[in-house]
């Protein structure tokens, strides 16, 4: 998995609420110590607010982000793809006569991203990404660049090639839908379609 770009502006929101709440709890935590009847023995440590505050962040970013409220707050709204994907190709190859079908499996944190394609002749990988609101119908886009790698059969004439997808996210985030490019070697492009199936 790779770190992708989302708004600023979101990250810096969960950074200064966790640290106001790591703050907090170690407060607590030590007026409970405090006014306990007993002594802790000396090898339990009581959490630092850092350790809060690392703990927060780790927590937040594999789980609280794709839960209610969070995952619906425009403030904090990170769309949630992780899953597998029924993906539709279309290529300037075959003059869009032609689909290729393929399957994605998305895996997501809140800051970490890795978008696969699974084909018949080539498989494929992201190695960055962007997630970006826009002021379009639909409300979040995904971007990604990606490396194709043909498997052992393949024509001849397919070779390791990077690329670049462009994505329309549903409001239901269940179809992603767009246009592609490859670059130098392959030179294609195209329209793509992914349909959420798990």
């Amino acid at each position: 998995m790779h770190p992708y770009q989302v708004d600023d502006k979101i990250r810096q929101r969960v950074f200064i609420l966790t640290a106001i709440l790591a703050v907090l709890t170690a407060r607590l935590l030590s007026l409970l110590v405090m006014n306990l009847p007993f002594a802790i023995p000396w090898y339990i440590e009581i959490p630092s607010v850092l350790g809060l505050f690392g703990a927060y962040i780790w927590f937040y970013d594999h789980v609280l982000w794709k839960y209610w409220p969070l995952s619906k707050l425009g403030w904090f709204q990170i769309p949630d793809l992780n899953g597998k994907w029924n993906v539709i190709i279309k290529s300037s190859y075959g003059g869009f006569e032609d689909t290729t079908n393929a399957i994605a499996t998305i895996r997501q944190t809140a800051s970490k991203i890795c978008i696969g394609l699974q084909m018949e002749k080539s498989s494929s990988y992201s190695i960055h990404s962007v997630l970006t609101r826009i002021d379009r119908i639909n409300p979040f886009q995904l971007i990604y660049h990606y490396i194709n790698q043909p498997k052992a059969d393949a024509l001849k004439t397919m070779a390791i090639h990077q690329g670049t997808t462009w994505l329309d996210i549903s409001d239901d985030l269940k179809v992603m839908e767009g246009d592609y490019y490859s670059g130098r070697g392959r030179q294609r492009f195209g329209t793509i379609k992914f349909t959420r199936s798990t």
